[in-house]
C-alpha cells in the first residue's frame, strides 16, 4: 500500500520545488534546470492526484522536511545512487521508478 501524499508532504515537495528553481534560476546551469523542470513536474503530479488547491499551500522558506522523509520511510524508498546510475537503462515509463529518481534529487539537494 502507498503511504498517502498529505498536505504537509505536497506542501514540502511545493516549498523544495520553488528553492530549486530560483536556485536553478541564479546558477544558470542547465543540468540544474533541467532537475528543476522534473521536480517541478512531479509537485504539479502530485498536486493533480491529490486534489488539493495550489491557492492553499503555504510559501515558506524554512522547509518541513519531515513529511517528505516519513513518505520516503513508509513506501521504504531507496534513493539512487548517482555514481551507479545508468541513465541509459532507466524506464521513463515506470512511475514509481521518477518518483524514486526524482526524491533521490531532492534528498541530495536538500542535504548539501
Amino acid at each position: 500500500m502507498v503511504f498517502s501524499k498529505s498536505k504537509d508532504y505536497v506542501n514540502s515537495i511545493y516549498n523544495i520545488a520553488i528553492m530549486i528553481n530560483d536556485s536553478a534560476k541564479k546558477k544558470q546551469n542547465e543540468r540544474f534546470s533541467t532537475i528543476a523542470y522534473v521536480i517541478s513536474n512531479y509537485f504539479y503530479k502530485i498536486l493533480k492526484e491529490t486534489n488539493f488547491n495550489k491557492n492553499d499551500l503555504e510559501k515558506t522558506e524554512h522547509i518541513n522536511l519531515v513529511p517528505f522523509f516519513e513518505y520516503v520511510s513508509e513506501n521504504k524508498i531507496e534513493f539512487v545512487d548517482f555514481n551507479e546510475v545508468d541513465v541509459n537503462k532507466f524506464d521513463v515509463k515506470d512511475e514509481l521508478a521518477i518518483e524514486r529518481f526524482v526524491l533521490s534529487h531532492i534528498y541530495h539537494i536538500t542535504q548539501q
